[in-house]
């Protein structure tokens, strides 16, 4: 007798059996220095600020395990970078005799964190990378990752991806709201 194997997801297209998880988001990292003016030409006893900010977009992969967790790949892959720079200048004077001396200049008000605007998950078939649906098991992108093609989806106790929910309410997968009380 034949034992088949069954499996937690089957690709309609290619057979494959492994789920690949992309997670892209962008980290900001700004920053202001300060550089003291003294030769006494301001107020304040400030030359000159500038802000920096520096934008790295990231993305890591990784693999849906059976239990719904992605075993995520170790290297964080960086997509892109942009950096700017600002200047105010006080003392041109300060400004001029100090432009190279780094040490002169004062880092205030750093700061660096995920942008939540920029986040974004991707489920697609390892084999041909076809994208696949999917929700959480916890509201905001919370908890396990359900893919719509998986044998154990159930949609009533999934929240959707965001850009899926207007699919999901076509299918009729999204959870009933609860009625108040009056």
């Amino acid at each position: 007798m034949e034992m088949t194997e069954e499996y937690l997801f089957t690709c309609k297209k290619c057979g494959f059996h492994d789920l690949r998880v992309m997670y892209e988001y962008k980290v900001i990292t700004s920053y202001t220095k300060i550089l003291p003016c003294e030769c006494g030409h301001t107020e304040d006893g400030i030359a000159g600020v500038q802000t920096h900010s520096v934008e790295i977009d990231y993305r890591d992969d990784g693999y849906l395990d059976d239990d719904h967790h992605v075993e995520w790949e170790e290297i964080r892959e960086e997509i892109d970078r942009e950096e700017s720079t600002e200047d105010e200048v006080f003392c041109p004077q300060c400004l001029k005799e100090n432009k190279d001396l780094d040490p002169k200049w004062e880092i205030s008000n750093e700061s660096s964190g995920v942008d939540e605007n920029s986040v974004e998950y991707l489920v697609y078939c390892d084999g041909c990378e076809r994208e696949i649906e999917f929700g959480f098991s916890h509201p905001n992108r919370g908890g396990r990752i359900w893919p719509a093609e998986c044998t154990d989806f159930n949609p009533w106790k999934s929240w959707p991806d965001p850009r899926y929910i207007e699919s999901w309410r076509k299918k009729n997968w999204l959870r009933p709201k609860k009625k108040r009380n009056k």
